[in-house]
């Protein structure tokens, strides 16, 4: 049992230290110096958080998958934010079986 209790020990530090970071609106707080620059302009014209994801996005639109959706907050059963995700398909998997 003591590995069942240090599970949810563990997750609930977890939700805890991401509550922390995320604002009532569902965003992180970043620092400005480190966000500076054309390729964070770039990720701030797509809606992206840092300069890696565009060039996920493009590679994406190059395959021709769906538009994702961005900086998607997913919630517990509860309706309690606990991961954001840089980009989401939230109603694959749920009841439908169409293809991309």
């Amino acid at each position: 049992m003591a590995g069942v209790s240090l599970h949810y020990e563990k997750t609930n530090k977890l939700e805890a230290a991401v509550q922390e970071s995320i604002e009532p609106r569902g965003e992180v707080h970043v620092s400005p110096h480190i966000t500076e620059g054309p390729e964070w302009d770039e990720a701030r014209r797509e809606g992206c958080e840092s300069p890696q994801e565009p060039r996920l996005l493009q590679a994406m639109r190059a395959a021709r998958l769906p538009e994702p959706k961005k900086q998607y907050v997913v919630e517990d059963e509860r309706g309690i934010p606990f991961v954001r995700a840089d980009f989401a398909y939230p109603n694959r998997g749920q009841g439908t079986r169409s293809r991309w």
